[in-house]
């Protein structure tokens, strides 16, 4: 298996075990009438499946541009972002990026959404400002910042 295929994988069993870990905990909390005020702190509203995201870390960002120049700009703030309007032509950029940041990204729509790092930047080891297409459906995508601007998204 090549380096991308592991990193891939590796990628995909992370997002399993933090989405397991979300849920055990937020059924914790829940059983628990002494903190179950604690999940007032999350929104449902990004989610079917019963998972919640903290709302401080999350933004809803519609689709723009169809190069790295003009996508829409995600939070340099936020980390996760819902994704409004994907087509197989809009965009969405990550700010400038340093090794070992995380984002989650949630399609929202059954359409393809481009990905970019920063002007100049990668993502899954393509030509410098070339967007990543995600795969077309409803799903999330988890993206790990290897080195400046260089992003592995699966």
């Amino acid at each position: 298996m090549g380096g991308s295929m592991r990193t891939k994988a590796f990628i995909s069993s992370l997002i399993s075990i933090l989405v397991t870990a979300v849920v055990v905990s937020a059924q914790t909390i829940n059983d628990d009438p002494v903190t179950h005020r604690a999940l007032q702190t999350f929104s449902a509203g990004i989610s079917t499946t019963g998972v919640a995201f903290p709302v401080a870390n999350y933004e809803t960002a519609a689709g723009a541009g169809t190069t790295v120049a003009d996508a829409t700009a995600l939070s340099t703030t936020k980390h996760i972002h819902q994704l409004t309007g994907a087509n197989g032509t809009v965009g969405w950029k990550f700010a400038t990026s340093t090794a070992g940041q995380f984002e989650i990204l949630l399609n929202a729509t059954a359409g393809v959404a481009k990905i970019y790092a920063a002007s100049g930047g990668t993502v899954n080891g393509g030509s410098a400002d070339a967007a990543f297409s995600a795969l077309t459906g409803i799903k999330p995508i988890l993206c790990f910042s290897t080195a400046v601007n260089t992003w592995i998204c699966a």
